[in-house]
């Protein structure tokens, strides 16, 4: 059955800001830098870079970052030069934010995945975790990606084997379904990447033995050509919304709904005797 395509909508009805995640997402960020980032070093693992030498004078995008572990551990603790994250809920991605906000390596935006607002070829890598299969099409998404990377850089994303997915997929919001493999293969070769390919993978055990038992398969793939970035990373402007360290594309199609959980989750931390410390800095 095709699945319809992506509704911003749903997605901040699912993802809804309450005073309990709120709390637990202020508090989670203190606890991955209390534990060095050990949780998102094992993402970094899973995907493949692990490895300081890999990411040296790299600048990095993480689309639907979430709360933004994998960003993190990339910046503070793999190595990589610049990491910008981008999730289009504030709800996810907002206590990230204004943890890291004077952080020199780390940069959070509110902004479509299928409408990046960066310049062609301005990144080194791009990474997902947990996203394609929130997207449909899939193409729209995979072509923004493909833009925005130099020729010969990489593409590497994480998503939920099938099996998993259906058996979660009653407790998951309007816009996710599981995705096979071999349907993100084919829609990566469709808009021009190179050498795609998917692998299965056990991220807490960092294994492949279970194949299509495993929990999750990771996806890479390589933008054609060879050569340097572009400098340049914004093609258009961003402002700022009322949570510190955030920021919107000024395009952003969704951006009324943006503007009022933001909002709300501001409220909600002022009026909260204790947010993990973040009360003073909204």
């Amino acid at each position: 059955m095709r699945r319809a395509p992506w509704n911003a909508a749903d997605e901040f009805d699912y993802y809804h800001a309450s005073p309990r995640f709120v709390r637990e997402h202020a508090e989670r960020q203190v606890i991955f830098e209390r534990e060095a980032f050990l949780p998102g070093l094992q993402l970094d693992r899973s995907f493949g870079l692990l490895d300081s030498s890999l990411l040296q004078n790299s600048r990095v995008l993480d689309i639907g970052a979430g709360e933004s572990i994998l960003s993190e551990a990339l910046a503070l603790a793999a190595g990589a030069e610049e990491v910008i994250a981008v999730d289009a809920v504030p709800k996810q991605i907002w206590a990230a934010a204004a943890h890291h906000r004077a952080s020199p390596r780390l940069q959070f935006i509110i902004a479509g995945v299928s409408d990046l607002p960066f310049e062609d070829a301005c990144f080194d890598l791009v990474v997902g975790n947990l996203i394609l299969h929130h997207v449909m099409p899939l193409e729209p998404l995979l072509e923004s990606v493909l833009r925005v990377l130099r020729p010969g850089g990489r593409f590497i994303a994480i998503e939920p084997s099938p099996l998993v997915g259906m058996l979660r997929h009653e407790k998951s919001p309007k816009n996710e379904a599981p995705i096979r493999p071999g349907v993100v293969a084919r829609a990566l070769r469709s808009v021009g990447f190179d050498q795609a390919r998917t692998t299965y993978w056990w991220t807490r055990m960092q294994t492949d033995r279970l194949g299509p038992l495993s929990p999750a398969y990771r996806v890479e793939a390589v933008a054609p050509g060879s050569g340097a970035r572009t400098e340049k990373v914004l093609r258009r402007p961003l402002r700022d919304t009322v949570l510190p360290g955030l920021s919107i594309d000024t395009s952003c199609p969704f951006a009324d709904m943006v503007e009022s959980q933001a909002a709300e989750i501001r409220d909600l931390c002022s009026h909260a005797e204790s947010v993990a410390g973040f009360r003073a800095e909204l």
